[in-house]
């Protein structure tokens, strides 16, 4: 680190590094760190995280004092990618954050890391900001907020097992494609032992634990979107309780069972972004692959949690067909139970029941004055978009007049200014 600059990769060989270490500053005070990334580089390791660990120290007697050694500190830019970070802690003050690892901002990324028996007196036990990408996060603590991350964009994660006040799991993140398994908060007055205060989408929240909100608490801030916890959020869409339907819950194998719900059940909009990527031979994370490495959308939708199924026989979402006693082998996805004219793949879509004929998603009028008012029958838990074409010779145009429309189940409007003279074509569509 002495003699990089910004913009160098430095690679690590396999190896216990626990010794030595610098003094960098935070908000309100300055510890020791075992790894200070000052610059804008990469370091990587060799082998990954199983070969090579960074440890910190806990003070003696204790965890959190003025001995206490951070495992690492990372600069805006800066990027650590395949370690183990363990065993950090902090000072026993207020201003004390990351245990595991402290970053200056976003920018900062933390991939492949395994981040585990941190502990924090104040906030993010295994982590505090930054981004992580494909990182495992366990038996971290915090004794305020995020027991495993704190304020941190978190993208094919595992957080399990950590601890802490408020938010045990997660505090104040953005979580994509994650699962959130076995946090707790504290047993007497604790809230949101998987999450609180963040942003959850395609995330597994579930089996976590605390006085107040077990799983999920929304409390101001953040929101729940295309996600499998309990109990059904208050706000979000695209939710589900199901049980998750691991490989092996007790073995903790968070694969998903060839039956489970939460198969085709995310939203494809939601994917993290990708990483910057690397150099030949020493590839960053990118988009489209979940924790495996694996392709992150087969069968053409999402899963939910950090692996995706590889071998899905619908494209349907796996609880959707589950809620309608419908096979998920795929043989009913093309089949018109109710006889309305759209098949179950467009029911689910669409947000209809394909068990009732009357639940269907089309055009009813279009009233035409001072302003032309398109109306369709649509439900709560889809968005909308209105557009129209002017020139009714082929090939069509079309031009989006409305988009991001909330709808609501039965009748829903939506009011255009219409051109001066001439024929306009309108339609609809949906997305989920």
């Amino acid at each position: 680190m002495d003699v990089a600059v910004d913009g160098d990769w430095i690679l690590a060989t396999n190896g216990l590094y626990a010794v030595g270490g610098k003094l960098k500053s935070t908000v309100g005070g300055s510890m020791t760190n075992r790894v200070a990334l000052d610059k804008a580089v990469v370091l990587a390791s060799m082998n990954g995280s199983a070969a090579t660990i960074i440890e910190g120290r806990w003070h003696p007697g204790t965890t959190n004092g003025s001995t206490s050694i951070r495992c690492a500190w990372l600069t805006n830019g800066a990027v650590l990618r395949g370690f183990t970070l363990r065993k950090g802690s902090s000072t026993a003050d207020s201003y004390s954050y990351g245990a595991g690892a402290w970053c200056a901002s976003a920018n900062c990324l933390i991939l492949n890391c395994t981040i585990v028996s941190n502990a924090c007196f104040s906030n993010g036990g295994g982590v505090a900001s930054g981004t992580l990408f494909n990182c495992v996060l366990s038996g971290n603590s915090a004794r305020t907020y995020g027991g495993g991350a704190y304020t941190t964009a978190l993208n094919n994660c595992i957080i399990q097992s950590n601890s802490s006040f408020y938010g045990a799991g997660a505090y104040e993140g953005t979580l994509n494609n994650c699962t959130v398994i076995g946090n707790a908060g504290d047993p007497f007055n604790g809230t949101g032992g998987g999450a609180n205060s963040s942003t959850l989408r395609n995330c597994i929240i579930y089996y976590n634990t605390s006085p107040k909100a077990p799983n999920v608490l929304i409390s101001g801030s953040g929101s729940v979107n295309y996600s499998c916890t309990t109990p059904m959020p208050s706000a979000g869409v695209g939710n589900l309780t199901n049980a998750p339907g691991f490989a092996d819950l007790a073995g903790g194998d968070f694969h998903l069972q060839t039956n489970s719900p939460c198969i085709n059940s995310g939203n494809n909009f939601f994917p993290p972004p990708p990483a910057t990527p690397g150099p030949p031979g020493l590839p960053f994370v990118v988009n489209g692959l979940d924790f495996d490495g694996s392709p992150r959308i087969v069968g053409g939708t999402a899963d939910i949690g950090a692996y995706e199924f590889q071998s899905p026989t619908s494209t349907i979402s796996y609880a959707w067909l589950q809620q309608f006693g419908l096979p998920t082998d795929g043989s009913a996805d093309y089949s018109d139970p109710d006889g309305d004219g759209a098949n179950n793949f467009q029911e689910w879509l669409a947000g209809t029941a394909p068990t009732d004929h009357a639940s269907v998603f089309r055009l009813i009028d279009i009233f035409q004055g001072t302003l032309t008012s398109v109306r369709w029958l649509g439900v709560s838990n889809r968005l909308y978009m209105v557009q129209r074409a002017t020139n009714l010779v082929p090939p069509l145009i079309f031009q989006t007049r409305g988009s991001n429309i909330a709808g609501t189940t039965g009748t829903n409007a939506y009011s255009d200014v219409p051109p001066a003279s001439g024929a306009v074509l309108y339609r609809v569509n949906t997305y989920r």
